[in-house]
């Protein structure tokens, strides 16, 4: 990048897309641009790009790839990047750092680049977005939850444990885990007590 833009600095690099997010989540590695390749270990740039956008709402990022952009542009944009570019193309990688430096957007003109849409969204537009997105993908699974992983997590938050629950619904503690770890997984959450914190939310929001 030094070669790219004249006086800019790599403050760090990373071939782990995961690597990537937890740089970007630590406030003194967070980088005035993030520039992420299509392809990374672990992750996806276009995963990167929406595990990034959704706790930062400032960072540009810029997609690069080898591949034609026709294939990544919408992908792209959906996952909440500012712009994304041919690797190869140095002139215009230079360009579309330069324009987020100073706009926080590439949507280059027609004469530029051949692909017209989709139109790339600021990082605040884009990451209020998916944090909707997110919110609307989390109600669709709390509503997949069947009558009884409802109820089992109605009575969690009521400060019953899953064997009271089991002796309230007469069927074995085995099944009321069962329901619960079933609960849990579909609400996406990482404890017990979250996916309660989220399907309360969930009945507060109706």
């Amino acid at each position: 990048m030094p070669r790219i833009v004249e006086h800019s600095t790599v403050i760090w690099s990373a071939f782990s897309g995961t690597t990537a997010v937890q740089q970007c989540r630590e406030s003194a590695k967070v980088p005035n641009i993030l520039l992420t390749d299509v392809s990374l270990n672990t992750m996806t740039g276009m995963d990167v790009c929406r595990e990034v956008r959704l706790f930062n709402n400032v960072l540009p990022i810029l997609l690069i790839t080898a591949f034609p952009l026709e294939r990544y542009i919408q992908a792209a944009c959906d996952a909440g990047a500012q712009g994304i570019v041919s690797k190869a193309d140095v002139a215009t990688l230079r360009s579309a750092l330069i324009a987020l430096l100073n706009a926080g957007v590439w949507n280059p003109e027609v004469s530029e680049q051949k692909v017209l849409t989709p139109h790339f969204e600021s990082p605040a537009v884009a990451s209020a977005r998916l944090q909707r997105e997110d919110i609307e993908s989390r109600e669709v699974q709390v509503a997949e939850l069947s009558l009884q992983e409802a109820r089992v997590l109605e009575l969690c938050a009521q400060g019953l444990s899953l064997t009271a629950i089991a002796r309230k619904f007469h069927v074995t503690p085995s099944t009321t885990r069962t329901l619960a770890r079933r609960a849990r997984q579909k609400l996406g959450a990482t404890s017990l007590s979250q996916a309660v914190v989220l399907w309360l939310g969930k009945q507060e929001r109706w």
